[in-house]
């Protein structure tokens, strides 16, 4: 996993885009929509559930939750969520998917993933730097975002246009692990009390939305993959999570309250799916 790392790491920007297109994944079902499921593409492989029996064992039984350091931005009850996810009775490791880097990293990969696979995805390479720097041997995917915020705000409202925030920069590993938690919480997506001129340098969340919905659907699971949306109270992330994620498959929402474990955010919300 070092290797990986070193190689996501420093030698990402090389790498090759893939030119052949993505498999086109149905729409979801929403009462709103009357949209027909589209068909695979010709020669695409059916899912396959994954065989749980087959992954490495973990230890017997659930693990205690244990609470995030200082500073932490999420809250003990938000954390937990997926801290029981991942820390079942099922003595299974555990593989977590978390688009955005931050002062949590450390706390997902070496405390609630113990001894799983915890890979993230970022585009700042500065925020990059200052991160791995304090934490050594994190697993990061640099990517590009092409979105927009507010200029996309309507645009993504129609299935028809979702083949276009597929990430063709992603690791191939990435495409091909079965992940059992993603976590929804990059890139920038601001806030609809930010100045205009700070909105307009946001993307919006738009995509990673997108990639949440296509792996998990990639890779079904008995009793399917847990997707994070963060900052759910926000008009993006509310809309596309339940638009592209279904608002039958929403299974919570749990708040934060500003200055918990010391972190200078807002208060906020996240909602979780069963996706």
């Amino acid at each position: 996993m070092a290797a990986i790392a070193l190689v996501w790491l420093f030698g990402f920007a090389g790498v090759l885009q893939r030119t052949v297109k993505p498999p086109q994944l149905p729409p979801t079902s929403l009462q709103h929509l009357e949209n027909e499921p589209a068909a695979e593409p010709q020669g695409a492989n059916p899912p396959q559930f994954v065989s749980e029996s087959k992954a490495p064992t973990r230890g017997a039984g659930p693990r205690p939750f244990q609470s995030p350091p200082h500073g932490t931005q999420q809250s003990d009850a938000q954390l937990k969520v997926v801290w029981d996810e991942l820390n079942d009775d099922s003595q299974r490791r555990k593989n977590l998917l978390v688009f955005g880097l931050g002062m949590d990293s450390d706390y997902f990969a070496n405390v609630a993933n113990k001894g799983g696979k915890t890979v993230f995805i970022e585009d700042n390479p500065e925020w990059i730097s200052k991160v791995t720097q304090k934490v050594h041997g994190l697993s990061v995917a640099r990517v590009t975002y092409k979105t927009v915020l507010n200029r996309d705000r309507e645009r993504y409202k129609d299935p028809a246009t979702w083949g276009e925030l597929y990430m063709s920069d992603l690791p191939q590993d990435v495409l091909d692990t079965p992940w059992d938690v993603i976590i929804v919480d990059a890139p920038n997506g601001c806030c609809d009390w930010a100045p205009p001129e700070v909105q307009a340098n946001a993307q919006g969340r738009y995509q990673s939305i997108y990639m949440a919905r296509w792996l998990a659907q990639r890779h079904p699971r008995r009793g399917g993959t847990l997707v994070t949306v963060d900052d759910c109270e926000r008009k993006v992330e509310s809309l596309y999570g339940a638009l592209m994620l279904g608002e039958s498959n929403q299974t919570a929402v749990v708040a934060r309250r500003a200055f918990e474990h010391g972190s200078d955010g807002q208060p906020n919300k996240q909602c979780y799916f069963r996706v």
